[in-house]
């Protein structure tokens, strides 16, 4: 049986692309505000005048419980966690934030701002 060799040179630049790709994870920020404006179909939104692509997996609650992004409603107080969208992910004309996951807040909660 043939053993499998790879290059010096070859298995640097995959130890290098992996620890990239490693360091390269976006850091996850929480943030609260007021849902504005929805696109159901570009899975975007607008929240306090800033763009974000949602995450095709993003968790959504509603009233305390698992929802869906279409349940969603511009007025309605939201926390959230968002990062830089990853490379991979981006396409253009989409924002370069994107949310993985949100709850509604009551009404009458205070915006904090992180």
């Amino acid at each position: 049986m043939a053993s499998a060799r790879i290059s010096k040179p070859l298995a640097a630049i995959c130890l290098l692309a992996a620890a990239l790709a490693f360091a390269a994870e976006p850091e996850l920020v929480w943030d609260q505000g007021i849902l504005r404006r929805i696109d159901q179909g570009g899975l975007s939104l607008v929240i306090d005048g800033v763009r974000f692509a949602v995450a095709a997996d993003a968790k959504v609650r509603i009233g305390g419980r698992r929802s869906a992004f279409s349940l969603l409603r511009p007025g309605m107080k939201l926390a959230y966690a968002w990062r830089r969208a990853p490379l991979a992910a981006r396409v253009a004309g989409t924002p370069k934030l994107q949310i993985l996951e949100m709850e509604q807040l009551p009404e009458d909660a205070p915006i904090e701002r992180s």
